[in-house]
């Protein structure tokens, strides 16, 4: 959860309007190792940057709902709302270079994809956000996730260094906006409302 708030933080950081998207991506078959998904932000990040001239943020999780099952990613991707007009755009390229990719199979987008975070004059800001780290936190829950010793990784950030400074939007005012516990217990208060 930290890695989600972490996310968007920076990404609040490089630019005032933020366009967050959602996206689920399956494998035809298990493995043991993130080459594909390592593969389709390798590829992603040139074109986001081609395309919209922006950064990719993005963080990833593994899971996989029985043990005969092939892996699938929760995704989430954070760029400029400034040159991403069409949030379609982001998926539709995500899902071409995933599709590409021998091992891969399907990209999904679930219900309600995509997120706009304006910090410029936006009354909503703070019902976005909350929404925005509410949709996230999904890719906090236990259930699903992988406890098997062969794999090595079950999630990964990138565009972004982790528990680095140098953020100049802080979550910290949002937290003391909507009057939530301190910083320690945000994501409890998030997720069950205390």
């Amino acid at each position: 959860m930290n890695a989600s708030l972490q996310l968007i933080e920076h990404a609040l950081t490089n630019y005032k309007k933020v366009i967050l998207v959602r996206l689920d991506f399956h494998m035809n078959k298990f493995t043991n190792h993130n080459q594909a998904i390592q593969n389709l932000f390798n590829k992603l990040k040139v074109q986001i940057k081609e395309q919209f001239s922006s950064n990719l943020f993005y963080l990833w999780v593994r899971e996989r709902t029985c043990t005969s099952l092939p892996q699938h990613y929760h995704v989430v991707l954070a760029l400029s709302g400034h040159t991403c007009l069409n949030s379609w755009n982001v998926y539709h390229i995500a899902r071409d270079i995933w599709e590409a990719h021998p091992d891969s199979g399907s990209c999904y987008h679930p219900y309600n994809p995509f997120y706009t975070l304006s910090r410029i004059s936006d009354r909503k800001f703070h019902e976005n956000l909350k929404a925005c780290i509410y949709r996230v936190s999904y890719l906090a829950k236990d259930i699903s996730k992988e406890n098997s010793p062969e794999v090595k990784r079950r999630y990964g950030t990138g565009g972004f260094l982790r528990h680095a400074g140098g953020c100049t939007y802080s979550l910290e005012s949002y937290f003391e906006h909507e009057h939530i516990l301190p910083l320690s217990s945000k994501c409890t208060a998030m997720l069950f409302g205390q």
